[in-house]
């Protein structure tokens, strides 16, 4: 019962890890169309989402592959790793929350100039 188990949750895992790195390729070609295309939207936002929602699927297959690892190295390491990751979204979530400022005031600054028009 218990290598059934880990078989769904190793399987389980390889999903997880695939669909968090198909999400933030997703969000490295978008960014870079929006930067090619000089779109109003700032790309490093859009980036910065993608790799925010990748990296957090990605800490969700860290935990699961300590439920079925029992060696206390693993723990050790899912640990580590959990914390770069952790301050890897902080960081990138501070980032996003001032380009997300800066973009909304520059916004306001063009409706203004055309409004003045």
């Amino acid at each position: 019962m218990q290598e059934l188990f880990n078989v769904f949750v190793e399987g389980f895992i390889f999903i997880i890890d695939i669909l968090s790195v198909i999400i933030i390729l997703y969000g490295v070609i978008k960014s870079i169309i929006y930067l090619l295309d000089r779109k109003p939207t700032n790309p490093g936002y859009v980036l910065g989402q993608s790799l925010e929602l990748g990296l957090r699927y990605l800490m969700v297959g860290e935990v699961l592959r300590s439920v079925i690892s029992h060696a206390p190295s693993d723990l050790y390491a899912l640990a580590i790793i959990l914390v770069i990751r952790i301050v890897i979204v902080f960081v990138n979530q501070k980032e996003m929350e001032h380009e997300l400022k800066e973009d909304t005031q520059a916004a306001k600054a063009r409706m203004k100039a055309l409004e003045e028009a």
